[in-house]
């Protein structure tokens, strides 16, 4: 991560250097007034989200992108010579990074089916936790037989 903000000062110090100053502090600006206008638009909608909500489609964004990635990494690869490529009929879709060899398809239905489950396994331990949540609520107090009070455990 150091490094990536190294290259980020770098870069701004070299367009700082060429005369490119004004571009520079413009687009500062705008990402400031960019970040206080979302955070103030987050810290007054915040309460209403609904979390569950919010959660799912962010780990359905990862999923996605952990499919896509996949695919592409292995095509990188396969560009630098490093993975064979064997093609195969199946159509080339630019706009997802589909590429038509057997080692990205491949790639792609490992990361499916590594995300399946995963999903399977996490609603299978919620499916548990829910029961053993019901479980417990279910049963009543047990009472002691000296006092007729409710013991507390």
């Amino acid at each position: 991560m150091y490094r990536e903000v190294f290259e980020t000062v770098l870069f701004y110090a070299a367009m700082w250097a060429d005369g490119d100053g004004w571009p520079l502090l413009a687009g500062l600006a705008g990402g400031a007034v960019l970040f206080v206008l979302l955070a103030a638009l987050l810290l007054r909608t915040s309460a209403r989200l609904p979390i569950g909500q919010l959660f799912a489609s962010n780990s359905l964004l990862v999923a996605v992108l952990a499919v896509v990635l996949a695919g592409q990494g292995v095509a990188g690869l396969q560009a630098t010579g490093q993975v064979a490529s064997s093609t195969v009929a199946f159509p080339r879709i630019d706009l997802l990074g589909i590429r038509p060899t057997w080692q990205t398809l491949l790639a792609r239905l490992a990361a499916v089916l590594f995300v399946v489950a995963a999903y399977l396994k996490s609603m299978r331990s919620v499916a548990t936790a829910t029961t053993r949540r019901n479980d417990t609520t279910s049963r009543p107090a047990a009472t002691s037989s000296i006092s007729g009070r409710a013991d507390s455990k």
